[in-house]
């Protein structure tokens, strides 16, 4: 496919081997250039409305399907309405990699193979499609290069499409082995954020005397005394945390613990004493995530840490040096990105 080559004054540079291409961009004016989304590409679409599509959602929780002309969101968590990101009327819309399956002829997946900086928006309708990069309203001095994501373009039959595709990511680093399937225990889908450490003892031993095959007791959302507030425990835990995790771990199991490093609520000890630590708008106030994006599923709205405050980066260390050091944990379920909701299994 043909890229293009200039776009507002800039040069999209670009290296071609395969099906695969890497990008950058090189800014040849003298004054700087300050990029909101970089569009790579436009061109009519070349399928008919009722083609079958796939799309990938920004977040975990959302995906797309149907066809061209019905393009529809997969879950209810979805980027636009839930998440409040930016949807240009007059088009469907997914991020990093979309799939058009036509009946009878070759599938044709376009997608971006790595994610290190930016993310990738395909926009399209029954007349056009359109490929960009979301630069985040970035500043691009005179002369300066800077290296995009890569790109992938292929056609062929769906699935071995997919395999090429995801041997690409992998060969970007974007995938972590794990050659142990992790199993364990979570007290999130028993109790939510109600549990108590009677739950968790009370589970811990029936887990031991049942003889379950299971590694991990995972104690979920619920607790901290406030989001935020990590290394305070709620009165449901008298006997605190590091006691709590040293018995788990008596028992033959391992402590895995759920945290939100970057959020916090405007009730939490983090945020009253140390608002200052915080992403501000433009008055200098801290900004309530549910001005841009979701307000939380409880406790909301939250606040983000800014993670540029030497403070807070001091905090953050502190927060996990106390539960692998003083409590004994190693493994985390976190919760990092208030503005997507992304979790990930961690060893730290």
């Amino acid at each position: 496919m043909q890229l293009k080559e200039t776009i507002n004054g800039l040069q999209l540079i670009q290296k071609w081997k395969g099906n695969v291409c890497k990008l950058w961009i090189y800014n040849p004016s003298d004054t700087k250039k300050t990029v909101s989304e970089l569009e790579i590409y436009e061109n009519g679409m070349p399928f008919s409305t009722d083609t079958k599509c796939y799309g990938e959602g920004y977040n975990k929780l959302c995906q797309y399907g149907g066809t061209i002309a019905k393009f529809n969101m997969t879950g209810s968590h979805g980027d636009e309405k839930h998440y409040h990101l930016f949807s240009e009327e007059g088009y469907s819309q997914c991020y990093n990699m979309i799939l058009f399956m036509p009946e009878g002829n070759d599938a044709v997946l376009m997608g971006f193979t790595s994610c290190n900086r930016f993310s990738g928006i395909f926009r399209f309708n029954e007349e056009k499609i359109r490929i960009l990069i979301n630069m985040e309203n970035m500043e691009i001095q005179p002369g300066e290069i800077l290296e995009l994501e890569q790109f992938f373009s292929a056609t062929g039959e769906k699935n071995e499409l997919l395999k090429a595709f995801g041997e690409e990511i992998k060969g970007n680093g974007c995938i972590f082995e794990d050659h142990e399937i992790p199993t364990g225990w979570c007290s999130w889908l028993a109790y939510g954020p109600n549990v108590t450490e009677e739950n968790i003892y009370d589970n811990l031993h029936a887990i031991k005397e049942n003889g379950l095959d299971l590694k991990y007791i995972q104690i979920d959302d619920g607790y901290q005394t406030y989001m935020g507030d990590w290394l305070y425990p709620t009165d449901k835990f008298k006997s605190g945390m590091k006691q709590l995790c040293l018995d788990i771990k008596k028992e033959g199991f391992e402590p895995a613990i759920w945290v939100a490093p970057f959020i916090a609520q405007k009730e939490s000890r983090l945020f009253t004493e140390h608002p200052d630590w915080f992403v501000k708008d433009e008055e200098g106030k801290p900004v309530p995530s549910s001005r841009y994006t979701f307000g939380g599923w409880r406790c909301g709205p939250w606040y983000m840490l800014d993670g540029s405050h030497p403070e807070a980066q001091r905090y953050l260390t502190e927060v996990f040096r106390t539960m692998r050091e003083d409590w004994n944990i190693k493994y985390y379920k976190l919760d990092a990105n208030m503005w997507g909701g992304n979790a990930v299994w961690k060893s730290v």
